[in-house]
């Protein structure tokens, strides 16, 4: 597998509310949080904190 296809690990920013979450980066740029996939304020949009 290339690097391209790896999923990475990261730390985002809720768009919502601003709380820090683990994420996964998928190989195509989507964030999708680690465990609940949701924030603790119901949101799914995160930045990804650089």
């Amino acid at each position: 597998m290339s690097s391209s296809e790896e999923v990475r690990h990261g730390i985002a920013v809720c768009e919502n509310c601003d709380a820090i979450q683990p994420v996964e980066v998928r190989p195509d740029g989507e964030l999708e949080a680690m465990g609940n996939p949701n924030c603790r304020c119901g949101s799914n949009q995160f930045r990804l904190v650089e």
